[in-house]
């Protein structure tokens, strides 16, 4: 039987025509959860990269809802359907480490969650943009400079040296 609720009716009768009769309730439940299909991998990115996201695809006879927490905290709810993917960006996060929790329901109550871990990192060294070239200076002179230009997402400190010695 499909899930529902259905009444059964048994009726008797004897040689005589004399009757008895029952009736019975039964009730066919949704007992499974929503079942996980596919879920993107843990996630590790570039600071900076865009264009990143995660998924999750589920299965369910009965469908409802979804929410989407990040570090547990709701940042996206809808309904969902069976075997359509539910995407979402995450792009634009600042270093560190997310975890990413899907949780599902279907019309009957049931339940089911899968967390992505999502780690931002910056391993990509600042660039040198304008280098200068060496330089050649008389001695006595005044007024002269050395330029460096360099670009990083994330920049940082620097220092310079002259032979070794920090200046």
């Amino acid at each position: 039987l499909e899930v529902g609720n259905y009444v059964f009716k048994c009726t008797v009768w004897d040689t005589y025509n004399n009757l008895e009769m029952d009736l019975i309730n039964v009730t066919v439940q949704d007992t499974t959860s929503p079942q996980l299909d596919t879920a993107d991998p843990d996630l590790q990115y570039e600071y900076g990269n865009d264009n990143q996201y995660i998924s999750w695809t589920w299965s369910d006879a009965s469908p409802d809802h979804y929410e989407i927490l990040r570090n547990g905290s709701i940042i996206e709810s809808n309904t969902w359907s069976s075997g359509i993917p539910i995407n979402i960006t995450v792009s634009g996060l600042e270093l560190g480490t997310y975890e990413y929790t899907c949780i599902v329901n279907d019309t009957f109550g049931l339940v089911n969650q899968h967390s992505i871990i999502v780690e931002v990192v910056d391993t990509t060294p600042p660039t040198l943009v304008d280098v200068p070239s060496d330089i050649f200076y008389a001695q006595g002179s005044t007024g002269n400079e050395i330029n460096w230009t360099w670009f990083d997402l994330k920049p940082g400190k620097y220092n310079i040296t002259q032979n070794t010695s920090l200046i």
